[in-house]
């Protein structure tokens, strides 16, 4: 039995592994299951913050890329899956069967599918259609997110002409364990991701007054940053827009306190006008909790004297290195050190902003990125990009959308991507103890391996 079965059944009969089943599991072993029945008991599901189960984000693709980095102090104290990730090394989990970037989607997958049947089942009263709806919405996103998650690092970066014959993930989509995943091509990924968020966006309320729970803004924007991977700017740019005709609220960063250890507002319960839905990088690794790791020096020396975002994303250490603090999530209960990684409207202006470049419309691209910056600067000082050319503007959004969005997860994503072109491949490289490594564009090892117990049922391994 594999390990993600175990864990699944784990979860289920204990209590162990997730709290997606908190409140129908009683912690006795003479105790039965309690078996969720009702709308609330599957909303209840669903609703896990504070642990971060459904709101949670694999970390490894942050660690890997290239916005931060550690020192040799802080990287001795790192256990070894983080040590390998950073350094790309060939082997990365070693003794360390349970992966928890691989094994956390897949409870969420799993809890996901126990909602979905289950308010199959459920005929709702009048007045209980439209939470029938909400529910069967949010379950259906959160399924796709996951597995849109996964792909970002245990499946090679989407090509419309080689998806078809590229391995894809297994498609769990039954809530029985028993039951062998499908195995699918990488198109049918993309294909089964795209699905279950078209089915959400038209089925989820216009608005949700809690961020934690998805609504139509949220899954149009997640909608914009799929086909924004796949490389299919037009379905991109059209699902941006929706976002921002409905909803399209900055943050003016002049009226947050720069000196503060933790300037944003938390996006829960909905202190955070740019927020449209909650989710953090899942943060068991010390990696994410260490004052060792600084933003890539580079990078930080593109902010301008006068952008807020240099001194509202970082802090100056006594050692010389900048940490980030710039999250837009800064604390949950119980949970210090949370990292914002879900959907806000910063990034789909970026989204559209890119497209509209990418198809030529320099006027309307650069409208997008000013409107954007011109609340990420101190006021009256900020002189709006302009640009001869498509290419230069591109080139100018690529770089604003890695500054704003830098300490949110997706710079690897982002790398996986760009690396697809010539223009855009970039060499990264590290440090560690006097030696150099280097990841070129395209490497394999952009592709994170399958834990060998889950090579099961056809599913292949990606070679490194």
């Amino acid at each position: 039995m594999s390990i993600m079965k175990n864990s699944i059944l784990i979860a289920m009969l204990w209590g162990g592994l997730t709290s997606c089943f908190n409140e129908y599991i009683d912690k006795k072993p003479d105790q039965k299951l309690v078996v969720p029945t009702s709308l609330a008991d599957f909303q209840a599901l669903l609703d896990n913050v504070n642990s971060s189960e459904m709101n949670a984000d694999p970390a490894l693709g942050f660690i890997a890329a290239d916005d931060f980095y550690i020192t040799d102090a802080g990287f001795s104290s790192l256990i070894d899956i983080e040590k390998n990730a950073y350094t790309w090394a060939d082997e990365v989990y070693g003794a360390n069967a349970y992966v928890d970037d691989w094994i956390r989607p897949y409870r969420q997958i799993f809890c996901t599918n126990v909602v979905l049947e289950g308010v199959e089942k459920i005929k709702p009263g009048e007045s209980e259609t439209e939470m029938r709806k909400a529910v069967k919405g949010s379950a259906l996103f959160f399924r796709a997110t996951a597995y849109y998650n996964l792909a970002q690092l245990f499946r090679p970066a989407y090509s419309v002409g080689s998806a078809a014959d590229t391995p894809g993930l297994p498609l769990k989509l039954e809530s029985d364990v028993n039951l062998a995943p499908v195995v699918s091509d990488l198109q049918m990924t993309y294909d089964q991701i795209i699905k279950d968020l078209t089915e959400a966006a038209g089925i989820l309320p216009e608005s949700s007054h809690i961020k934690s729970r998805p609504d139509r803004k949220a899954a149009n924007a997640m909608l914009a940053r799929v086909y924004l991977t796949m490389g299919m700017y037009e379905l991109a740019e059209q699902y941006a827009g929706k976002v921002l005709q409905q909803y399209s609220v900055l943050i003016d960063y002049n009226t947050l306190q720069t000196s503060s250890t933790r300037p944003f507002p938390p996006s829960l319960p909905g202190g955070n006008p740019e927020v449209l839905f909650h989710s953090v990088i899942a943060s068991g690794y010390p990696y994410l909790r260490s004052t060792l790791v600084s933003v890539d020096s580079s990078l930080y020396n593109a902010y301008a004297d006068n952008d807020l975002r240099r001194v509202l994303f970082f802090r100056s250490r006594a050692n010389g290195i900048y940490t980030f603090k710039g999250s837009y999530s800064p604390a949950l209960p119980g949970n210090t050190s949370s990292l914002f990684s879900g959907l806000s409207t910063d990034e789909v202006f970026l989204i559209r902003a890119e497209c509209r470049a990418r198809r030529g419309d320099v006027p309307a691209a650069l409208e997008d990125l000013n409107t954007l910056l011109v609340t990420r600067w101190v006021t009256g000082t900020y002189s709006p990009y302009e640009a001869g050319t498509a290419k230069e503007a591109l080139d100018i959004i690529l770089l604003e959308r890695r500054k704003q969005l830098v300490g949110r997860g997706f710079r690897w994503s982002d790398l996986r991507r760009l690396n697809q072109s010539e223009e855009y491949a970039k060499e990264i490289s590290r440090t560690v103890n006097g030696h150099k490594i280097v990841l070129a564009p395209g490497d394999r090892k952009y592709t994170f391996p399958i834990p060998v117990s889950e090579l099961t049922n056809g599913v292949e391994q990606n070679p490194r």
